[in-house]
């Protein structure tokens, strides 16, 4: 049996300001899955919790859930779709029943007997279990039980001991958790932290099981076995996440039981890729005009200047022409403000950072406002074009007084 894994959709999640649903990425990596779909021809699709990146999500979101389900049922591609911890538990559930007449079946609300779904391939039955988020409270609710749970761990395990499964076959699980090898984590996904989040669990509760789909994680890897598995954010959501090599979904290919999955990853290619940019403003500017990458992301820090309107004027500029958008734009740039520290740096920095360095350490710790960055950016300019032998000096001095006669502002 042939399984896709996903997770983490956050349907109509926004990153510093750009609402990645109508900027087009989410519905392009839709179309993106549904064309993979078409060339794998899965039984079924996992979807792993945080459907929506809102437990009240927009109307946008909302109908393009409803047009990605659509298009799986119209396939005849089993779904299997559990709430985390961003989604309303009652949202994902609404209208199940008619849902599962179309081959999507919803896990929103905690039960005491936990959801399940059997399909059947050449080696027999395989049942899939549905486990959206849980936590110790509802657990012990669901249960009956008068106690509280001390943690997580306890509550999963006593709710996994409640149920009827037949270890005999084969068994696929899908949850939404903090899950740890010796209360140790892997790897972090970058926008998902502990906020929102209740406790580890170790992997060993899971290890019965033929293959363990999770959510909440937005990075792609095992968890103390091949078969326990995160399969990460479907994009990335946060600039820490670039450091992943790779998004995609995981495709799991099921034996007979007692046999080892067969599981490979599928990348999908971004609609805008994010990218950290970093270093000093010449260096960003010479290499981001030639580079050729296009349609992007961008998260920029200049090392060797504060920002300033003609940086940030450059940088759009450069930007604007390769269809990309600037998400941030931060400067890491320590201001030397002792006489002993200029002269230290100073073989480091370019010459209109060491202009402007010099300036605020002749001026008490004053800054040079833009039109006077404007003033030493260009004399720095016009020193870099400089023959090497002196010869343009007298040039370049003419040049810099006609420039301060045409800058009426100054």
């Amino acid at each position: 049996m042939k399984i896709i894994h996903i997770s983490d959709l956050h349907l109509g999640k926004s990153v510093n300001g750009y609402n990645l649903l109508k900027e087009g990425d989410q519905p392009y990596w839709c179309e993106q899955f549904l064309k993979l779909c078409d060339e794998e021809k899965p039984d079924a699709v996992m979807m792993a919790g945080d459907i929506y990146d809102r437990s009240v999500p927009g109307g946008e979101a909302v109908s393009l859930l409803d047009h990605f389900l659509s298009e799986l049922a119209d396939r005849h591609i089993a779904v299997m779709m559990i709430a985390g911890n961003h989604d309303s538990p009652e949202r994902i559930d609404y209208s199940h029943a008619f849902l599962e007449r179309r081959g999507v079946y919803t896990s929103g609300v905690l039960t005491r007997k936990m959801k399940h779904i059997t399909l059947t391939d050449a080696y027999g039955p395989v049942t899939f279990w549905l486990l959206p988020y849980l936590f110790p409270l509802a657990a012990a609710e669901v249960l009956g039980e008068e106690k509280s749970y001390k943690d997580t761990e306890e509550a999963m395990r006593a709710y996994l001991d409640a149920q009827d499964i037949d270890w005999h076959a084969r068994n696929v699980l899908i949850a939404h958790q903090t899950v740890t090898v010796q209360g140790k984590e892997g790897e972090r996904g970058g926008s998902e932290t502990m906020t929102g989040g209740i406790g580890g669990i170790d992997a060993s509760l899971f290890k019965d099981f033929d293959y363990t789909a999770l959510g909440h994680i937005h990075a792609a890897y095992p968890v103390g076995s091949d078969t326990i598995r995160y399969c990460g954010s479907i994009l990335c959501y946060h600039f820490d996440e670039t450091k992943q090599k790779k998004k995609g979904p995981l495709i799991i290919e099921l034996g007979p039981k007692g046999s080892a999955p067969v599981i490979r990853m599928r990348t999908i290619s971004a609609l805008h890729p994010m990218r950290i940019v970093e270093g000093t403003f010449a260096d960003i500017t010479k290499q981001e005009r030639t580079n050729g990458l296009m349609h992007e992301y961008v998260s920029i820090n200049i090392t060797d200047q504060h920002i300033s309107d003609y940086i940030t004027r450059t940088m759009r500029d450069i930007f604007d022409e390769k269809q990309s958008h600037i998400m941030a734009l931060t400067s890491s740039f320590e201001q030397l403000h002792s006489a002993e520290q200029l002269e230290e740096k100073a073989v480091d920095l370019p010459l209109d950072a060491l202009f402007s360095a010099f300036y605020t350490q002749r001026h008490d710790g004053t800054e040079p406002d833009e039109a006077e960055r404007d003033i030493l950016h260009y004399a720095a300019s016009l020193i870099i074009e400089s023959s090497p032998d002196g010869s343009g000096d007298e040039k370049q001095a003419e040049r810099l007084y006609q420039y301060l006669e045409e800058r009426k502002d100054i």
